[in-house]
Order: structure tokens, then C-alpha cells, then sequence
């Protein structure tokens, strides 16, 4: 933390329906004030709440100051794009993005399974969207859709050597697809180790 103190320029942007967001002139900003004497430390406290308020300003000192955001919202899409690696998939969204998308069914998309990110009680559930790809991988994806989408029910039913079987059957028709994998591996190791009673197969993620 910083010894010296701190001044603060902070906007709100004051939220709005995913509809009127598409309007420039109905995005509103309210100035808030100007504190001195601010430390640091505050400032990173600040919290925010579910509907995905952020806050933004410029944070220092005339010496040393830059932008910066402060934002729950802003914290879970860090990580969520971080599961683009884990997945082996060019795009992750949450299910409460989905729900915003206007005409949502016009996405290629499957259900990943869900996470919790660090700091975060409730687990989100992710998604991806697969448009994207090169039309082979798309007819892939298409073709084994029932097949992952089974592998995954069993997976989360604990039914692990049994949901081996659609995951590799997903393997055989599209070799490529790193989630299946990931499940396939992922069902190999609990039915050997094992889970707690309490596992719902939420997969922790601790890092952006």
C-alpha cells in the first residue's frame, strides 16, 4: 500500500437497460465529488453490486496518477475470459449475458458448466458461443451437441464411467474439442479419487 495519500476523480455510470445502452445520448454520468486524502487502500475497497455498476476516474497524485475501473462486473468478466484457455474455446459468456443478447437464439452456443470465481459466494454458469469457428468445427459442435450435452448431465449426476462414454464419443467425430477432453479427463480422475458428498462440479477459479 502507498504511504502517501491519494486524490480521487470518480464518475458512476448509472446503469441501464442493455436497450437504451444502444443509444448514446441516454448513457448518463453523474459526477460524484473530489475527496483529498484518500488512501489507496480505500479505494480499492470500493464495492459494487450485482447489476454491473462501475466506477472510473483517475486515481493519484499530479505526480503519479492514472485510470482506472472499479467494478465487480468488470473483476467477473476478467476471469470469465480467462476460461477460454481452461475450455480451449475462442469465447465464454455468462448465463446473464446470454440473457441480454438480443435475439440470443440466433447464437451457435453449449453450456459449459459453471464456476466461482475468488472473492464470489454464488457459482455463474458459462457458455460458449461458437459462431466463430471454421464451418468444419461448427458442423462438428452441431453433430455432437446431444452427445456432450449427455456427457455433462451424467458428469454433474456423478456418473462419471458413464458419461465417459458420450465425451469419447464426441472425441471420435471432433478430436479437436479440448472440452470434451477436459470432462473425459475430468471423469477418469474422480472415478478413481473420488468426490465429496457435497460436490456439485463447480470448477473454482482463482485466478484473471
Amino acid at each position: 500500500m502507498l504511504k502517501h495519500t491519494a486524490a480521487l476523480r470518480l464518475w458512476r455510470l448509472v446503469y441501464l437497460p442493455p436497450n437504451l445502452l444502444a443509444q448514446k445520448d441516454n448513457i448518463k454520468f453523474e459526477r460524484i465529488q473530489v475527496v483529498q486524502g484518500l488512501r489507496l487502500g480505500a479505494i480499492l475497497s470500493l464495492q459494487q453490486d450485482s447489476q454491473g455498476f462501475m466506477w472510473f476516474g483517475i486515481v493519484g497524485e499530479k505526480q503519479r496518477a492514472q485510470g482506472d475501473i472499479f467494478s465487480d462486473a468488470v473483476n467477473l468478466a476478467n476471469r470469465i475470459e480467462g476460461l477460454s484457455k481452461l475450455y480451449g474455446v475462442s469465447i465464454v459468456i455468462s448465463e446473464q449475458t446470454l440473457s441480454r443478447l438480443k435475439d440470443a437464439e440466433q447464437y451457435q452456443r453449449r453450456f459449459l458448466g459453471k464456476v466461482q470465481v475468488k472473492g464470489k459466494e454464488d457459482s455463474v454458469s458459462v457458455f460458449e458461443i461458437y459462431d466463430g469457428d471454421s464451418e468444419q468445427v461448427i458442423e462438428q459442435k452441431l453433430k455432437t451437441k446431444s452427445d456432450f450435452e449427455e456427457g455433462l448431465s451424467l458428469y454433474f449426476d456423478k456418473k462419471f464411467a458413464e458419461a465417459a462414454t458420450p465425451f469419447n464419443k464426441v472425441l471420435e467425430v471432433n478430436p479437436g474439442d479440448k472440452t470434451a477432453k477436459l470432462y473425459l479427463e475430468r471423469s477418469a480422475q474422480f472415478m478413481v479419487q473420488g468426490v465429496p458428498d457435497d460436490w456439485e462440479g463447480v470448477e473454482a477459479v482463482e485466478t484473471k
